[in-house]
């Protein structure tokens, strides 16, 4: 299921089209009336319904939702639930992934990005931040929000980033984008930190991934995509592309150049309390374009 999403001329749509993977053919459905937006997360839930939270519009003006909707795939219908609990705040590029350890009723939603510095947190080094470091869970069952206090050390906030859940327990996270304002500027960068969370003690590991056997590593970046495959007998993470932050760039598309490399990150054997082992670059298979 591929829904909403935008470009350089498009602020944000609507549409929600299905890919059959075994025919390869596309099939448009019914839109979320009064709906329409990019940066979105949308989960499948084991009812067969889609959760969808968040997103931005960039027409007119510049609109940031908190908008949660669902879609009855057997029913093709949209229903607008009304949620409860630790209600999370406007936000967008954020990441949300079902637990298989609950049979994937329940969500985890981390970081993404606010409107403005003064909705989201301060830094360490005293800086503001457009970006959150909060995690929730979502029951997509009762649609009670909770928040949790993660153990550990404090990741980045960021958004644009990329989570995988690996096991059962364990969810890995890797870049994201960093937006903030020192006071006088502001500055944004994109970050390379690898960090998991153990969602049986929500206890956060940063990680130093090894690199590949060149000495390569993939670089910063957000806006990627990451997927688990399996690798060598064990699991594994599949990255590609993402955004080359380029700081002395002068227009949009030239600040926000897109990347073509692709990365595996390989696992232990041992997953679910091993840190990643080494990273391998797969740009001699990844597609060409940005």
């Amino acid at each position: 299921f591929v829904l909403g999403g935008g470009s350089d001329t498009l602020p944000g749509t609507g549409e929600l089209h299905a890919l059959d993977l075994e025919l390869l053919t596309w099939r448009e459905l019914r839109s979320p009336p009064g709906w329409s937006y990019l940066g979105h997360t949308c989960v499948l839930t084991p009812a067969n319904k889609l959760v969808v939270f968040g997103g931005c519009w960039w027409g007119d003006e510049f609109k940031v939702t908190d908008e949660l909707r669902e879609y009855s795939i057997d029913l093709d219908d949209w229903q607008t639930p009304t949620a409860c609990g630790s209600k999370p705040c406007a936000r967008y590029r954020h990441s949300m992934v079902a637990l298989p350890s609950s049979d994937e009723r329940i969500c985890v939603m981390y970081g993404g990005y606010v409107s403005t510095w003064r909705d989201g947190c301060v830094r360490s080094d005293g800086c503001w931040s457009y970006n959150l470091h909060d995690m929730l869970t979502l029951d997509t069952q009762t649609y009670l929000w909770t928040k949790l206090e993660l153990n550990g050390p404090e990741p980045l906030p960021r958004g644009a980033h990329s989570c995988c859940v690996l096991g059962s327990f364990r969810l890995l996270f890797f870049g994201g984008g960093i937006l903030y304002f020192d006071g006088i500027d502001h500055k944004e960068e994109d970050c390379d930190q690898l960090f998991s969370v153990d969602t049986r003690t929500w206890t956060v590991q940063c990680f130093e991934a090894k690199p590949s056997q060149t000495g390569d590593a993939p670089a910063a970046r957000g806006s990627h995509s990451s997927a688990v495959v399996a690798f060598a007998g064990t699991l594994g993470i599949l990255m590609l592309g993402g955004r080359d932050y380029n700081r002395d760039g002068t227009i949009e598309r030239d600040i926000h150049r897109g990347r073509s490399d692709s990365w595996l990150l390989a696992c232990d054997v041992g997953l679910l309390d091993a840190a990643p082992i080494m990273g391998e670059d797969r740009d001699a298979a990844a597609p060409a374009g940005s």
